[in-house]
């Protein structure tokens, strides 16, 4: 049985594959990102995160990696592809795996599927990301509501970004859902300062390595 996290959050730009290498950098779980669009304008977070972690973790390759800068079915569409459900296998390892989305949970990745079918597909817990902007406890709970609807569990939230201690409670009390921490800003993003984040910021003591 695949063991592991899905990392997603409530909006795209929320601060996904940073939190994915703060966990990265403290769990040394191996990192599958299966749909990244966008290549053609920036680094895939893949090769991103591979620069930063050098040689500490394993990285498995992305399903599809397209590089129109949009969602996954019209990025599939520009390059006359079909993604299909079915083509996506978590990886097997000897490891447990972290799995980081693209985009927000409501998604499309063809006609007929969203990325959290994907999600619901693969039966790993969700960590969920929040970056606290004007609209975000709106963001979170409706977030959380789909995720609850298709009897997805959530391990917790990652607070990330922005620092509203206030906002911080309101959705703590609203979700029910353990706040795992929040990560503030780092100025050099080196495996060092990422250990050192998961460390000091994070709150996993339920997970086992």
């Amino acid at each position: 049985m695949t063991k592991g996290y899905i990392v997603t959050g409530i909006h795209t730009n929320v601060g996904k594959t940073l939190v994915s290498a703060v966990l990265l950098a403290g769990l040394h779980y191996d990192y599958w990102k299966p749909i990244q669009t966008g290549t053609l304008t920036d680094l895939s977070d893949t090769q991103w995160l591979k620069n930063i972690l050098n040689n500490h973790i394993h990285f498995h390759p992305e399903r599809y990696c397209l590089p129109l800068p949009a969602s996954p079915n019209i990025a599939a569409d520009e390059q006359n592809i079909t993604i299909l459900i079915e083509d996506f296998l978590v990886p097997s390892s000897l490891n447990p795996i972290l799995i980081e989305g693209a985009g927000g949970l409501m998604v499309p990745i063809n006609q007929q599927n969203l990325l959290i079918d994907l999600f619901q597909k693969w039966n790993l817990p969700v960590i969920l990301v929040v970056d606290l902007y004007l609209g975000a406890i709106n963001h979170t709970l409706l977030s959380i509501e789909a995720l609850y609807s298709r009897k997805i569990k959530i391990a917790g939230i990652i607070f990330n970004k922005t620092e509203d201690h206030a906002a911080m409670k309101t959705i703590e009390y609203y979700s029910g859902l353990k706040n795992l921490g929040f990560i503030p800003y780092i100025q050099k993003i080196d495996y060092k300062n990422l250990k050192y984040c998961f460390n000091k910021f994070l709150n996993l003591d339920f997970v086992n390595n």
